[in-house]
């Protein structure tokens, strides 16, 4: 799985807004919006979610240790 980048600032906006609706059910909307891509063929759709998925799971990641503060 590839790091997301600056490059992915609309996965970012998009993550963001997902967990401004929907709290702690953020990751799971995505998932849930992931499957019903994937089960309707298009792939490029699943794939933009699941770039958010990621985002949405770094927007709520704790600290990893030895990890410093910007």
């Amino acid at each position: 799985m590839r790091e997301l980048s600056m490059l992915d600032s609309d996965a970012w906006r998009a993550a963001q807004v997902m967990f401004e609706q929907y709290g702690p059910f953020a990751k799971q909307r995505a998932c849930a919006r992931v499957d019903e891509l994937l089960a309707c063929g298009d792939s490029a759709g699943a794939a933009v979610w699941q770039m958010i998925e990621r985002a949405i799971d770094e927007l709520t990641r704790g600290r990893r240790p030895g990890e410093r503060l910007n």
